[in-house]
């Protein structure tokens, strides 16, 4: 899955342990992101009856 390679990926790029806090916190804004940028395309795209 893309969230688990970019998980591994920040975890090979900052090998610090309190960063470990913030993997998931990152990991809810991209989620979030992608989810909101997905809405937004829907509601420019889909006309309405």
């Amino acid at each position: 899955m893309l969230s688990e390679w970019i998980a591994k990926w920040l975890a090979l790029r900052v090998d610090d342990e309190r960063y470990k806090d913030y993997c998931f916190l990152v990991m809810a804004l991209v989620a979030l992101t992608v989810t909101n940028l997905f809405f937004l395309l829907y509601n420019i795209f889909a006309i309405p009856d």
